[in-house]
């Protein structure tokens, strides 16, 4: 896809589903454009494969024996029942994604909804390991902050 924008240089990007974006300036000629994206042509091949190589690795159902990525490391996803919706939760241990759900997401409700619930289990638990690991550091970085400028603390809530 190309897009003619109000930008001094030709953009050239691999979008995740593999296809290519490029936004030049409005009065750059198109052979210059077709141009770069032929020299690019080596560098657009190789991101197409990273981006397929990352879609393949995403789960489809959210089921037992899908493959789902954790901090950049393959793990495998095992479904186990929860008692309640209460106690539904995600756990993370030796290669494995322990997904617990209630008995009314492991039988088959209408499969788009049991798909969509355990994919925003799975996230909202991803979400909650980021949260985790980066208030320390957020907070690391604030207090430097503070110490190197003062003022912006006394700004701050």
């Amino acid at each position: 896809m190309l897009e003619r924008k109000r930008v001094k240089n030709v953009n050239l990007r691999v979008r995740s589903d593999g296809t290519i974006y490029v936004s030049a300036p409005k009065h750059e000629p198109l052979e210059r454009i077709r141009g770069l994206v032929e020299e690019k042509r080596p560098w657009i091949e190789r991101r197409q494969a990273l981006q397929a190589e990352r879609r393949s690795l995403l789960p489809v159902s959210w089921d037992s024996g899908e493959t789902l990525q954790v901090w950049g490391k393959p793990c495998e996803l095992v479904l186990e029942q929860a008692e309640s919706a209460r106690q539904e939760h995600v756990e993370c241990a030796d290669g494995l994604v322990l997904l617990y759900v209630s008995p009314r997401w492991r039988e088959e409700p209408p499969f788009s909804e049991a798909v969509e619930h355990r994919e925003k289990l799975v996230r909202s638990w991803q979400a909650d390991e980021v949260r985790h690991l980066a208030e320390p550091l957020l907070e690391r970085y604030a207090q430097q902050n503070c110490r190197s400028s003062p003022a912006s603390c006394a700004r701050a809530p």
